[in-house]
C-alpha cells in the first residue's frame, strides 16, 4: 500500500515541476502575492509517536496570509491511528520570484514547500521537506 502512495507522490512532484517550468505559474511572484484567506486540503503519511507505525491523515482548513510574510491557520486533521485533532497557529513565509513559497509554522524548524500557480490564487503543497516524522504531505490551497 505504501508503494501506491509513493507513486502518487512522485506523480504529484512531477506535476509541480511541469507547472513551474511551463510558465503556467503566472509569475513573477513576491511575498505580497499571498494575501487573504485560502481553503486547503492535504494528505499526510506520518510516523506515529509509537513508531514505526504509519499514521494516514487527511487535513482541511483555512490559512490566511497577510501579504508581508506572516499568517495564521486553522485546521482539522483526521488520522487512522491518532484520531481527530483541531489545530490553530501562526506561521511565517517567503515567496521566490518563480513562485516557490516556504511556510514555517511557529515552533517548527523546517518549512513546508508550496508552488504558487494562477497568479497566486492556488498553492500546490509539498510537505516532504518537513521533519522525518512526516513521510509524505501533499495538498492544495485555493483562494
Amino acid at each position: 500500500m505504501f508503494e501506491i502512495y509513493r507513486s502518487k507522490a512522485i506523480i504529484f512532484s512531477l506535476a509541480l515541476s511541469v507547472l513551474a517550468l511551463s510558465g503556467c505559474a503566472g509569475g513573477p511572484y513576491s511575498t505580497s502575492s499571498l494575501r487573504g484567506e485560502y481553503h486547503y486540503n492535504l494528505v499526510q503519511l506520518r510516523i506515529d509517536e509509537t513508531a514505526p507505525n504509519v499514521d494516514y491523515c487527511d487535513e482541511h482548513g483555512t490559512i490566511t496570509f497577510d501579504g508581508a510574510g506572516g499568517g495564521v491557520g486553522n485546521g482539522t486533521r483526521k488520522c487512522s491511528l491518532t484520531g481527530n485533532a483541531t489545530e490553530a497557529g501562526s506561521f511565517t513565509y517567503t515567496v521566490d520570484a518563480d513562485g516557490v513559497a516556504l511556510i514555517t509554522e511557529v515552533g517548527e524548524t523546517e518549512a513546508t514547500r508550496g508552488q504558487l500557480v494562477k497568479r497566486g490564487r492556488i498553492i500546490l503543497i509539498d510537505g516532504t521537506t518537513r521533519s522525518p516524522g512526516i513521510l509524505i504531505m501533499h495538498g492544495v490551497a485555493a483562494k
